[in-house]
C-alpha cells in the first residue's frame, strides 16, 4: 500500500516540476522577447514553496499529503501558464512557430458555459472559505490558503467582469485560470485533512 503512495506521489511530483520547468520557460521568453506579461510573480514564487514542501513531505514519507502539496504546486503553475498565454496571444507582435488557432464561434460553444464557470468558480471560492473557517489549520498553512483563495477571488472578479463586457473568450481563459487557483487551494486543504 505505502509503494503504492510513493508511485502516486513520484507522479503528481513530477508534474509539478514539469509545470514549474514550463511556467519558468515562458517567462524567460516573454522575458527574451521584452514583452510585458501579467503580475504572476507571486503565483509562480507560492507554487516552488509548495513544491519544496511537497518533496519535504515526499522525504519525511508522508506520501498522500505529498501528493496533494505537488497538485497544488502544479495547480498555481498551469494557473500562471494560462495568464502568460494569453497575453502572449493578445500581442500579434510576438514571434510564433505556429499560426495562432481560430477564435471560438458562439454558436459552437455550449450556451451559458461561461455563466457556468462563474458560477462553479463562486462555489469553490464559498467553499473555501468555509473550509478555512471550519478547519484546524497551522496558522502558516491557513495564511496560504488564504492567499490562494484570495487570488483566486481577484480572478473570479475579473473574469465576471470581462465577460460583463462582452469579452467571453478572455473571461473563459481567465476563468481556466481562477478554477486552476482555487484547486490549488483544494488540494492544501486536503493535505490537512490528510494529517488529521
Amino acid at each position: 500500500m505505502q509503494a503504492t503512495g510513493a508511485y502516486e506521489a513520484v507522479v503528481s511530483i513530477e508534474l509539478a516540476y514539469d509545470a514549474l520547468h514550463r511556467t519558468q520557460a515562458l517567462l524567460a521568453y516573454m522575458k527574451i522577447l521584452d514583452l510585458r506579461g501579467p503580475d504572476a510573480g507571486r503565483l509562480l514564487d507560492e507554487s516552488k514553496r509548495i513544491y519544496e514542501q511537497a518533496l519535504s513531505h515526499f522525504r519525511l514519507r508522508e506520501f498522500s499529503i505529498a501528493s496533494e502539496f505537488a497538485s497544488a504546486s502544479a495547480g498555481l503553475a498551469y494557473c500562471v501558464e494560462i495568464l502568460f498565454m494569453r497575453s502572449l496571444r493578445s500581442d500579434s507582435n510576438y514571434p510564433t512557430l505556429a499560426s495562432l488557432p481560430p477564435k471560438h464561434d458562439p454558436e459552437i460553444r455550449e450556451t451559458g458555459k461561461a455563466e457556468q464557470d462563474i458560477e462553479y468558480i463562486a462555489t469553490l471560492v464559498a467553499q473555501l472559505k468555509l473550509s478555512l473557517e471550519n478547519a484546524s489549520f497551522l496558522e502558516e498553512h491557513r495564511e496560504r490558503v488564504r492567499r490562494l483563495v484570495s487570488w483566486t477571488e481577484d480572478l473570479y472578479e475579473e473574469c465576471k467582469a470581462l465577460y460583463q463586457r462582452g469579452a467571453s473568450e478572455d473571461a473563459m481563459k481567465v476563468a481556466e485560470a481562477a478554477v486552476w487557483a482555487g484547486q490549488s487551494a483544494e488540494h492544501l486543504c486536503k493535505s490537512t485533512w490528510v494529517v488529521q
